[in-house]
């Protein structure tokens, strides 16, 4: 009789108990693996993500224990042999990759081991109940029985309980890694002097923006924004005064630009300033009045006891976004403009049209 109670049906478009919800948990944690995996072509990381949507496919159609527990073994192997490749990547994730590993495994552990457990003792209870029937005292056979329903109603409740707390463990658990991976991914997207995004965060933005207005008959305008004369800076004033130009520099750009346009450092003193729906006229009209702006503004700091101002000017350069450009190309044709801009005297706006007859000016 054990025999034929081993495998527990499970069917999550019908049951909302912890077993259904475990499951949930396990997609859950399967989407996580999929979001921190670092990217790269070496490690084929879009290789892994697309595995990794399969086994999520697969465990949205299981339908038993045996089968969730193969879908997500093999969704741990995969991820481990992943993560093996990827330690050098890795360096602020490891311990979170880890942890969510073993939450996978736990949570698997927990939806077979104490349907197993439950099922064991239910059969116990029912050879129970089958020998009942060898009882001739009426009485006794009441008495019996009454003992035998009390025992199942424990059972159950106890059942009930420990997986109630075993998943609100769980949730927990995952409810901390969520937080602190997220607290991980906005910190690898911001650069850590400035506080506005960084090269990384300007290069996956490019590539969305692209992927989105290609779709559209809209348009927008990427800048290259560049501090001149910035070594000076640093020889005049030092490099601790150089860091806080630079600070200046960026929340001058965030706080002369709308909410729906984005700001990045590109590297050095150099920042990227992408502006939403517009084209490269209305681009320029915006980007000379932010350069004036900076021109115009100074910074005051002490040395030796004395006031010292230091006064700093910008340069841009500006294309706009055309129909089949890739992020690339659109970055050096801003990256070109922004040399015409230095060529031509700094402290000004240089804009560059697509094309081979495209000019600046």
């Amino acid at each position: 009789m054990p025999e034929s109670v081993q495998i527990r049906t499970i069917d999550t478009k019908q049951e909302t108990g912890p077993a259904s919800r475990l499951v949930d948990l396990l997609d859950r944690l399967l989407e996580l693996a999929s979001d921190i995996a670092p990217e790269s072509r070496s490690l084929k990381t879009e290789a892994y993500r697309g595995r990794i949507e399969e086994y999520r496919s697969e465990l949205s159609r299981a339908r038993d224990v045996s089968k969730v527990d193969h879908v997500v073994r093999d969704a741990i192997r995969v991820s481990e042999e992943f993560f093996e490749r990827s330690k050098s990547y890795l360096t602020t994730r490891e311990r979170e990759l880890r942890e969510l590993i073993l939450l996978m495994r736990d949570a698997m552990e927990s939806l077979a081991g104490n349907g197993q457990d439950f099922h064991g003792q239910m059969v116990e209870t029912g050879m129970r109940l089958s020998r009942l029937s060898e009882l001739e005292d009426i009485r006794t056979l009441k008495k019996r029985l009454s003992q035998e329903v009390d025992t199942l109603k424990r059972v159950v409740e106890q059942k009930h309980r420990d997986e109630q707390a075993q998943f609100s463990e769980l949730t927990e658990r995952v409810g901390v890694l969520e937080a602190t991976l997220e607290l991980t991914k906005r910190q690898a997207t911001l650069d850590e002097l400035t506080g506005v995004p960084n090269r990384r965060s300007l290069d996956q933005t490019l590539r969305e923006w692209v992927q989105t207005y290609a779709e559209t008959k809209r348009t927008f305008v990427l800048g290259m924004v560049d501090l001149d004369d910035f070594k000076a800076i640093n020889d005049e004033h030092g490099h601790v005064v150089g860091d806080r130009v630079l600070r200046c520099a960026a929340s001058s750009l965030s706080g002369g630009v709308r909410g729906d346009d984005f700001v990045a450092r590109y590297g050095g003193e150099e920042f990227a300033v992408i502006l939403s729906d517009t084209n490269l006229r209305a681009g320029r009209e915006r980007m000379d009045e932010l350069v004036a702006r900076i021109g115009q503004s100074r910074y005051k700091y002490q040395r030796h006891g004395e006031d010292r101002w230091v006064y700093f000017t910008v340069s841009a350069g500006i294309t706009e976004y055309a129909r089949g450009d890739e992020p690339e190309v659109i970055l050096q044709r801003a990256d070109e403009a922004l040399y015409g801009a230095k060529r031509k005297g700094k402290n000004c706006v240089v804009t560059k049209k697509k094309g081979l007859l495209g000019r600046l000016g």
